[in-house]
């Protein structure tokens, strides 16, 4: 139990780090607060970080380790999908995976506010909502794909779904683009 609650905080830790190094980004290059909104945006998108690494731990947990609950459907011990499963299955395994998928976003993040210079102060609100829009999508499907028959085979259509809601989410990331500042 003390170990599982460490890992927590490390992983916790790590996303903090991640948010406090994209902080550090954003001063540098002389890109100071544009307006008084800038830190609650910055704000808004680290919190909308929080919640896509617990989407993320919360999903691997459930695509990936699935049948710890159902050993009676479960696959044959030594197939690969029982060692996906009981891999995952640990939480440490899953903090780290929702930690790396996480780090995925924030390390767009990182690299668009590096290269672009005249959408800087959009570019924390456009993560935000591409962060909370992905978490909306993926939550909504969560929903209808649960609503399918729970066999064995169901599992596949989950994880087809999710990993294309990932690709998706990190594909808008990288190709959206921003309207320059206003002049004021």
């Amino acid at each position: 139990m003390i170990v599982q609650q460490s890992y927590q905080l490390l992983t916790i830790l790590l996303l903090v780090v991640g948010i406090a190094i994209a902080g550090a980004i954003v001063y540098h290059k002389n890109w100071a607060w544009k307006t008084r909104w800038t830190p609650l945006w910055l704000l808004s998108a680290g919190i909308s970080w929080y919640f896509l690494f617990w989407y993320f731990v919360l999903t691997v947990m459930r695509v990936l380790a699935p049948w710890d609950q159902w050993e009676q459907v479960a696959p044959l011990p030594g197939t690969w999908e029982r060692y996906l499963n009981d891999f995952f299955k640990n939480p440490t395994h899953a903090y780290f995976a929702g930690a790396w998928l996480t780090g995925i976003s924030m390390g767009i993040f990182s690299l668009r506010l590096l290269r672009e210079r005249d959408t800087r102060e959009n570019l924390p609100i456009a993560f935000m909502v591409t962060n909370f829009g992905f978490l909306f999508v993926a939550l909504s499907l969560i929903h209808v794909v649960s609503n399918l028959p729970s066999d064995y085979h169901r599992i596949w259509i989950d994880r087809v779904v999710t990993t294309i809601l990932i690709i998706l989410l990190w594909g808008t990331q990288v190709y959206i683009r921003l309207p320059l500042r206003s002049n004021r």
